[in-house]
């Protein structure tokens, strides 16, 4: 919807001041430092009401954003954000680190995000999914249990008691672990299907009843090279905030929190490489929230992404520059210090 310029900058100082103060904006507020009268501001945002780019909590008081606003302010209002030297510092000191893991690193940027961003901090990083079973090695304990070593490609080892219906010995054991090395090493984890497992059923034979155990553990490591690892730091730095002080909501924003397979389907629902702001209307205890998401990508796959949790009068601006601060070095593998995304400060 085309608005005039003049309620685009009314509706921007209307979401500025919000931000700042999370109390309703009046006319006379925005005249204080607009070339504006009074009563031609008060008329601009009747009719941004009527256009439902604003609302009035009450009949005495001033306006506040709507989604639809804040929409429009992301969209196309904001101020530009450069860092200041100190975020650039920090951030860079945590980003160069060239002897950290990626997983350890974006989950310290989580850390940080939330301390810099006064506001909730959500991380997710893909565990690797391509890799093999380099190795199995097993251990007998005694005649119904011996213990399973799965080594990675990656480094990963994995063990488990297999608890086995029938008798066996060390003899039994060493057998067991000749056919799944010969039949299950080497090969992409992905690729090891169900089908493949009950493959070596045969060859297994007369152990065959210690497949189930064994088919158990191989899937809990298959399971868990596809699985997500998730950071969350400033759960509580929501309650800090007015929006959040109903017990309800801040509960049922709390317990989504804890949901850790919906967080990382919201974030990696995401469009990759990019940026998505998503404001309110979530269909759940987001839904008096935004929501602001980085997702990282290489080589068309899915490495991690970040999120930051706050109400819907958030620092806009603040978050979006400093995410893809990160973005920038995630991406490039640097950062451009002398050069920060943004244009001018909004102090």
């Amino acid at each position: 919807m085309d608005i005039s310029d003049r309620k685009k900058k009314i509706l921007k100082s209307v979401i500025d001041a919000y931000i700042s103060s999370g109390e309703p904006v009046g006319s006379k507020l925005l005249s204080g430092s607009m070339s504006l009268s009074s009563a031609t501001i008060r008329n601009e945002m009747n009719e941004l009401e009527q256009l439902g780019f604003l609302e009035q909590p009450h009949t005495s008081s001033g306006r506040v954003p709507s989604d639809k606003g804040y929409r429009l302010y992301v969209d196309s209002l904001l101020t530009k954000y450069r860092l200041n030297l100190d975020e650039i510092k920090v951030i860079n000191a945590l980003l160069n680190d060239k002897l950290r893991e990626f997983n350890d690193v974006i989950g310290e940027a989580t850390r940080l995000l939330s301390g810099l961003t006064g506001y909730t901090a959500i991380s997710m990083t893909a565990k690797k999914r391509k890799g093999t079973i380099r190795k199995f090695e097993g251990v007998y304990i005694s005649e119904t249990s011996f213990v399973l070593i799965m080594i990675t490609s990656y480094d990963v080892i994995k063990t488990g008691t297999v608890k086995t219906p029938c008798i066996i010995d060390q003899k039994a054991v060493e057998h067991i672990i000749s056919v799944l090395n010969s039949r299950l090493t080497d090969k992409e984890l992905s690729d090891i299907t169900l089908d493949k497992i009950m493959s070596v059923e045969t060859e297994i034979s007369p152990y065959r009843e210690a497949l189930n155990p064994v088919l158990r553990i191989i899937y809990e490591v298959i399971e868990e090279a596809e699985k997500y690892t998730v950071n969350i730091d400033g759960a509580s730095n929501l309650l800090e905030y007015p929006e959040f002080s109903d017990i309800a909501k801040a509960k049922e924003l709390l317990s989504l929190l804890e949901e850790k397979d919906t967080l990382v389907k919201k974030l990696i629902g995401s469009d990759m490489d990019t940026l998505n702001v998503y404001i309110g209307d979530n269909g759940d205890a987001l839904d008096s929230a935004s929501f602001i998401v980085r997702t990282f990508t290489t080589e068309d796959s899915l490495i991690g992404a970040v999120g930051i949790i706050g109400p819907k009068r958030m620092d806009y601006s603040g978050v979006i520059a400093r995410l893809e601060y990160m973005a920038g070095h995630f991406l490039k593998g640097k950062t451009e210090e002398n050069d920060p995304p943004g244009g001018s400060n909004t102090e």
